[in-house]
């Protein structure tokens, strides 16, 4: 589950690239709002798909979106890649975090693509020392800065032997 956290709100959620899902529109006072339906998914069921492979128009293409709040995959060898954007309506900045809700998958790669700027990567997962974690929290959080009128286009790569 992937969650966002603003200041002191905590909110539900599971660049130039874009995703086909409509944004999910971030505002200052965000109260909670579930990520699961805004998502859309992609099964790669050997795990070799880089990012780079993820941009391309045949891949891109075959992601679906999800159709519950709490997405679900069991246990699985598989890699899933999740695919979201966020729209900053406001002209000003916005400091966010990203949290996924769930602290027992073991490799996440976390992908932020701005419109303005380079891209930003996190590498998280229960395999890392817990002191490695850029933010000490019992689940998995990054940050994010929305620039003003922004929509931040966010891919996560999840891999790991428990339930999904």
């Amino acid at each position: 589950m992937l969650r966002i956290l603003g200041f002191s709100v905590l909110l539900l959620m599971i660049g130039s690239v874009s995703f086909a899902a409509e944004p999910v529109i971030v505002k200052d006072a965000f109260g909670e709002q579930s990520l699961g339906l805004h998502l859309e998914f992609l099964e790669d069921t050997d795990g070799t798909l880089s990012v780079e492979d993820i941009h391309t128009p045949e891949v891109m293409g075959r992601f679906t979106p999800v159709h519950d709040e709490t997405p679900n995959y069991g246990f699985t060898q598989s890699v899933y890649w999740f695919s979201f954007s966020l729209q900053n309506p406001e002209t000003r900045s916005l400091q966010q975090f990203l949290e996924i809700g769930y602290p027992h998958l073991d490799d996440i790669d976390i992908y932020l693509f701005p419109q303005v700027s380079e891209q930003t990567h996190y590498h998280l997962g229960d395999k890392l020392a817990f002191s490695k974690r850029l933010i000490e929290h019992r689940n998995f959080v990054v940050p994010i800065t929305l620039q003003g009128s922004e929509i931040l286009s966010v891919l996560v790569r999840v891999r790991t032997s428990s339930s999904m």
